[in-house]
């Protein structure tokens, strides 16, 4: 017998989604021996030739049993007990119909054993298997008939080689189940839903993601439209452009004089370079552990309690009014975390920063002997010698006065007014009589407005008793003699002044009515309970300094003499102490002060110090901005 050349397994691994034609023959048994109880006598099944085929489920490839349930013929029990049938041994009808075309009626009978097989039909010539034996089973590799043993039968063309398992004994084709779900049923609504979106996207969402797109990068990173926003109309308040005004508008399409196409791009840029230096600032005090506390919030609240005031005399509520103001997209959140954010920088560069990069004592001592007259203060006597008479006799009788003045005080200046008063009678004699009547002190070199005394006593070499004849502008002496000369010891005060300017109708200078001036500041200085109060007194009365009602000054270098008398006179009363408040009258309304507090420090130190750390300060910045890059987004300015 020829060997059998093995075929590959062909068997559907997964379900099989194609229909499939099956050409069976028939009385064929698919067991490996007749079964005893399978032996009966089997009914043949006619064909007719020109039936056509029938619609075949799991139900009628079958013959009936005695209980009326449908078994297929050729399903040995111990093969298929365990698929369709339960524990009680009932054979189980399959719920899902099994489409199969069939091409033909077939008979199912069991066939005999032997070397060889016929199987006839109505329909179809002989089929012929030829087998070692007539045992079939899916172990095997063996063809169930040999290799090219019936190339020129036509029933056979295209019939592949099958094996059949011994466990399986009926042929069960996998066909694709019915659904109603078909694939337009998903592709449809899903082309509707894209095109929905897609309109929603052009009509709100394109245009709101345009309005709030970035109109500025610091460092890589996008700065919001609503933050850049606020921030630029907050520094455009700040100095004192009304954006709403038609002056504000036009002001801000003008071309200024310094390289800006217009003052809106000189102003947009300043934004920038604020913000630029917030970023700075921030991440490096952040990294030396600081931190935004509740005083910054309580400041930046303080903001947004006035412009909520500001909305409710307009009768809108706060939100409309910051929205108006400051951009669509700004919120009260937005403003509270940017204002405090900027008030901790600002106390951090002015603090702890400029602490960190202050002076050291080499530092200073080198900065002050190369400009001592910067650092220094002086102190001398001064008198003139006048007569009514203008003539030369009475001018050379002054001169010579003078010059003996000079010769018995003898170098002591303790002595001057007292010798000085020999030459007088009457008010100016009694005058004299007072101890350091003439004395003027703690001069600075730009205080002395003549050149020629100023390098006088300003000179190195001069020492206490030094005196010099000048005349004025008559020929009459003006007799002056050095006294002392000292670094700058009293230190700075730092103090807070906010100032409510009388109204001038005549003049047309801006103000406060007479009548409401002084309620106006009680007001104001009742308001005040510590620093941060007094610094949103800017922000309370925004709109009053913007006018030129009032204005407010920070000053931490005040020294004597730089104010009023009746300002220095309060300054520096050596029982001031932090924190002390007060209002003061002067020529052209009222000013409320408060005292923050007193330097550490001699003043010379602390100009030196200051002029030193600023320029360290000025280091940083510009060695941080190269890190700290900004560019424009012009897409994004159009909506500021």
């Amino acid at each position: 017998m020829k060997k059998k050349s093995p075929v590959p397994d062909n068997r559907p691994k997964e379900p099989y989604d194609e229909t499939l034609e099956v050409r069976k023959p028939g009385g064929l048994s698919l067991s490996e021996k007749p079964d005893p109880d399978l032996e009966a006598e089997s009914v043949p099944v006619t064909a007719e030739a020109d039936a056509p085929p029938e619609e075949m489920t799991a139900d009628t490839i079958s013959e009936t049993t005695g209980d009326g349930v449908t078994t297929p013929a050729n399903l040995t029990e111990e093969s298929e007990e365990a698929d369709l049938t339960g524990e009680s041994g009932e054979p189980e009808v399959l719920d899902e119909p099994v489409d199969i075309a069939v091409e033909m009626k077939h008979t199912d009978a069991v066939l005999p054993e032997g070397d060889g097989v016929i199987v006839e039909s109505d329909t179809e010539p002989p089929f012929i298997f030829s087998a070692d034996e007539p045992v079939l089973f899916y172990g095997s590799d063996e063809l169930v008939f040999e290799k090219d043993a019936h190339d020129g039968d036509p029933d056979l063309h295209g019939l592949p080689a099958v094996r059949i398992s011994s466990d399986s004994s009926v042929f069960e084709p996998h066909v694709r189940k019915l659904s109603w779900l078909k694939p337009r049923h998903i592709v449809l609504p899903l082309i509707a839903v894209a095109v929905v979106l897609l309109v929603i996207f052009v009509i709100y969402i394109g245009p709101k993601n345009e309005r709030a797109a970035s109109p500025l990068m610091i460092r890589g990173i996008a700065i919001s439209n609503p933050e850049f926003s606020f921030t630029y109309h907050f520094v455009l308040l700040e100095n004192g452009i009304d954006i709403w005004s038609k002056e504000g508008r036009d002001f801000l399409t003008s071309r200024p004089e310094n390289g800006f196409s217009t003052y809106r791009d000189f102003f947009l840029d300043m934004t920038a370079k604020e913000m630029q230096t917030t970023a700075i600032l921030y991440d490096d005090a952040i990294a030396h552990g600081f931190s935004v506390d509740a005083s910054h919030t309580a400041r930046a609240q303080d903001y947004l309690d006035w412009l909520s005031e500001r909305a409710l005399a307009m009768t809108v509520n706060t939100d409309t009014y910051i929205k108006g103001m400051f951009g669509s997209l700004v919120t009260k959140e937005l403003i509270l975390e940017v204002l405090s954010r900027k008030y901790f920088t600002e106390d951090y560069a002015y603090g702890a920063k400029l602490d960190e990069l202050r002076a050291t004592e080499d530092q200073a001592e080198e900065a002050y002997l190369s400009a001592p007259n910067q650092y220094d203060e002086i102190s001398y006597r001064l008198l003139r010698i006048v007569f009514e008479q203008k003539e030369d006799s009475f001018i050379a009788t002054a001169h010579l006065h003078a010059r003996e003045i000079i010769e018995k005080i003898g170098r002591d200046q303790s002595k001057f007014e007292w010798v000085a008063s020999e030459y007088f009678s009457g008010d100016a004699k009694e005058k004299l009589m007072k101890p350091d009547s003439t004395l003027i002190s703690n001069v600075r070199y730009n205080d002395v407005g003549d050149p020629e005394w100023r390098v006088w006593l300003f000179d190195p070499i001069r020492k206490p008793g030094d005196c010099i004849v000048y005349e004025d502008d008559d020929g009459f002496p003006i007799l002056i003699c050095f006294s002392s000369r000292q670094r700058q010891l009293e230190p700075l005060r730092n103090v807070r002044i906010f100032k409510v300017f009388r109204e001038d109708p005549e003049s047309g200078f801006p103000g406060i009515p007479e009548v409401d001036l002084v309620t106006t500041a009680n007001i104001i200085l009742h308001s005040v309970t510590d620093e941060a109060s007094f610094q949103a007194l800017e922000k309370t009365h925004a709109e009053d300094i913007a006018a030129g009602n009032m204005t407010s000054t920070h000053a931490i270098d005040i020294h004597r003499g730089k104010l009023d008398p009746e300002l220095d006179s309060w300054i520096f009363n050596p029982a001031r102490k932090p924190g002390d408040k007060t209002t003061i009258t002067t020529a052209d309304g009222i000013a409320i002060l408060f005292y923050v507090e007193s330097s550490n420090d001699p003043e010379w130190y602390d100009r030196i110090n200051s002029f030193i750390r600023i320029n360290n300060f000025d280091e940083f910045l510009l060695e941080q901005q190269v890190l700290y890059p900004y560019k424009f987004n012009d897409e994004g300015l159009k909506n500021i």
